[in-house]
């Protein structure tokens, strides 16, 4: 675990809770848990909250476990509260299994009484006998000018697998997720102009 520079000025609280809990691991098992807490600046009366719980490991039978978390530059100025909250449950896996779990945190910036929720939950991966699970989640950057409120909740719910199984989205799902992300994103790109 790296905590890299803290800098705060003027009537800046700075909070940093990090729990990593129960990691229970047998029979020939690798548990590799990596965070890097990268630069917070914060100036002209911040608070800055980030919370970590990293909850219960638990693996057996020649399983190899990789959680890397990167958490990248928060520079907040002109009182703004940013407020990042991530909860890691249980990571059960059997039987030559591989967890990858990719998280990636970039940078936030906001000015001028703005206020950035953040919440993402990562529940349940339970994957038996030889099963891949492979979860990618990137959180590119928000910048908001003021007085604005930006919430961005993500659920990632249960992965349950069993018996050599990959997952894959479906050729139906494939055809019409593009559609459907474009006509999204069209009515994105019209409300931001608006």
């Amino acid at each position: 675990m790296l905590l890299t520079q803290l800098s705060s000025q003027n009537n800046t609280k700075v909070l940093k809770n990090m729990l990593l809990t129960q990691l229970s691991s047998q029979n020939n098992t690798k548990v590799l848990k990596n965070m890097l807490l990268t630069q917070l600046s914060s100036q002209n009366n911040t608070k800055v909250l980030k919370n970590m719980l990293l909850t219960q490991l638990s693996s057996q039978n020649n399983t190899k476990v990789l959680k890397n978390m990167l958490l990248t530059q928060l520079s907040s100025q002109n009182n703004t509260k940013v407020l990042k909250n991530m909860l890691l449950t249980q990571l059960s896996s059997q039987n030559n299994t591989k967890v990858l779990k990719n998280m990636l945190l970039t940078q936030l910036s906001s000015q001028n009484n703005t206020k950035v929720l953040k919440n993402m939950l990562l529940t349940q991966l339970s994957s038996q006998n030889n099963t891949k699970v492979l979860k990618n989640m990137l959180l590119t950057q928000l910048s908001s000018q003021n007085n604005t409120k930006v919430l961005k909740n993500m659920l990632l719910t249960q992965l349950s697998s069993q018996n050599n199984t990959k997952h894959k989205s479906s050729a139906r799902m494939g055809n019409r997720l593009p559609m459907t992300l474009s006509i999204s994103c069209s009515r994105i790109l019209l409300a931001y102009h608006v």
